[in-house]
Parts: C-alpha cells; structure tokens; sequence
C-alpha cells in the first residue's frame, strides 16, 4: 500500500469535525457533511502549497519560520488540542448551571494559555540549535530573546482568534488568560522543566483572591 495514499490528513479527518462540532448551529448538517467531504477531496488531489520565504531579510524571524514550515507537527498538535478544549467546553456548558459556567471558563483560560505558550519550547530548541549560527548575527542576547516572544505571540494569535470566535471568555477570563501565558512564557525562559510552576502559582493566587473578594 502506498504510505502516501493511506495516511491520516490532519485537518479534514480530525481538525474539521471539531470546527465542525463547535460551530454546528451555523449551517445545516447536510451543508457541514458536504464541506467536510470537500475537505477531504481537495487535501488528497490538490497539490500541497509550497511556502518559500523569497526575499525575507536572513535573521531569527526567518530561521523560527523555516523551521515551524519545514516540521509543522508541533503547531499542528497545538491546533487540535486547542480545538479539543473548546469542543470540550461546548459540551460541558450544556450540563452547567450559568453561576458555575465562569469557573470553567477560568479553567480553560489556564489550560489554553499553557497549550499556546508552549509553542516557545520549539522556538527555544531553534534557538540551541542554531546557537552558533544567531552569534553571526548583528542581535544581541535581548533583542533576540525579545524577537523569539514576539515570534511565538504572532503564531499564538490565531489561537487567540479562535478563543475570541467562540465567546466563552469575557473581561476576567481574557485577563486571566494573558497573565496564565505571560506566566507560562516566563516559566519556560526562566527554569524550563519547572515553567508549570509559574501559571500555577498565578491560579492559586487568583482563586484566593477571588475567595478573599
């Protein structure tokens, strides 16, 4: 058999039921059935798109870029949990009364912000690796370790955009959300094998501070 022919394709097969799921009501189960099997046609007989970067100035932006281009099963991994979650919060609200619904929104702030930022931890490894290489180059320590944030924030946006399409999460949740990412980026910058440290320390004091309120 050919391996080609057989594989799973990531985003008609798993990521398009889940969008699918979460979006239900806005088109007919007819209509959702037929873009999914159109999905899956144009991802078996329409040739992949190539990304080329062109004229894209040589430096840290680039190097993230071809690497995330060249082996996208980490943001690929990223997506469909993040649409896990969110299709596992749909299901939870149903059975929520609408006092408790906050508190498991605030738990998927937390889990969605972790998802997100461990995109760095990919970055991080380019970085190592090409350690080197980022020394020819006219940045320094700082302003390279700012691009790599930057880098990563501007992959995490279109996880933003999905969080904000499903509007679980209202001014608390969003607060709450980037403090949990701000924290989970620190943690990993600062001590990686103990980055969950950071976020969680961050909940416990927002529980508490809820509590005490």
């Amino acid at each position: 058999m050919n391996i080609d022919s057989a594989r799973v394709h990531l985003s008609g097969l798993l990521a398009f039921p889940l969008v699918a799921f979460i979006w239900a009501q806005e088109l007919t189960k007819l209509q959702w059935l037929l873009l999914w099997s159109a999905a899956i046609f144009i991802e078996h007989h329409i040739p992949a798109i190539s990304l080329t970067l062109g004229r894209w100035p040589k430096g840290p932006l680039r190097l993230f870029l071809q690497a995330d281009i060249a082996s996208p099963e980490g943001e690929k991994f990223r997506l469909i949990s993040l649409l896990l979650l969110i299709t596992l919060t749909r299901v939870s609200m149903t059975g929520l009364h609408a006092d408790v619904q906050p508190y498991l929104f605030n738990l998927v702030s937390f889990l969605t912000a972790l998802v997100l930022a461990s995109s760095l931890f990919g970055t991080q490894t380019i970085r190592l690796r090409y350690e080197l290489y980022l020394t020819t180059l006219p940045n320094k320590k700082f302003p390279l370790l700012i691009e790599s944030i930057f880098y990563v924030f501007m992959k995490t946006s279109v996880g933003i955009f999905l969080l904000f399409l499903t509007d679980f999460f209202g001014a608390t949740q969003w607060s709450l959300w980037f403090v949990f990412y701000l924290g989970t980026i620190a943690g990993i910058l600062w001590r990686p094998q103990w980055f969950l440290l950071f976020p969680c320390v961050i909940a416990v004091g927002a529980f508490l501070f809820s509590m005490a309120g």
